[in-house]
């Protein structure tokens, strides 16, 4: 949020957006990024509405292929909050990808969890994406990690 509103404030003194947005993000590894995005409430709001979802017994289509307990975002009535989170990312993701990101025109937004019983991990994969974001939502874990 503090990032977001730093471009703002760019904006308006004419400063360059890109320069701004480089100051708020770590590099991790080339062109994989790192930086402070949603708040600890919101984080717990958006794992209360999965966990809420979860106890209704109303269907789910898994994200994709590889996980059997993931959850759709879109598809529980959060397609339009994540749009507008995406919106909002934008100016981000034009500033550290200027071909990639020069246009974000949809988001497949999704939450997977990962234990011992159930899904243990990903394998290695590729893709549709241009770009693509990863949101820890994590509470309680151990020996997780995610590799590019």
């Amino acid at each position: 949020l503090a990032m977001l509103q730093s471009l703002d404030a760019a904006d308006l003194m004419g400063t360059d957006p890109a320069a701004v947005i480089k100051g708020w993000v770590t590099e991790e590894a080339a062109e994989i990024y790192s930086f402070p995005l949603l708040t600890e409430k919101a984080c717990d709001m958006l794992c209360d509405e999965v966990e809420h979802f979860q106890t209704t017994g109303l269907p789910a289509r898994r994200p994709n292929s590889m996980n059997n307990y993931g959850i759709i975002l879109n598809e529980i009535g959060l397609k339009e909050a994540l749009s507008v989170l995406q919106s909002s990312i934008a100016p981000v993701a034009r500033a550290l990808f200027p071909v990639e990101g020069q246009s974000l025109d949809d988001h497949h937004s999704f939450v997977v969890s990962y234990k011992p019983s159930e899904d243990k991990g990903l394998d290695m994969h590729t893709d549709d994406s241009d770009c693509t974001l990863n949101v820890c939502l994590g509470k309680e874990f151990e020996a997780a990690g995610l590799t590019f």
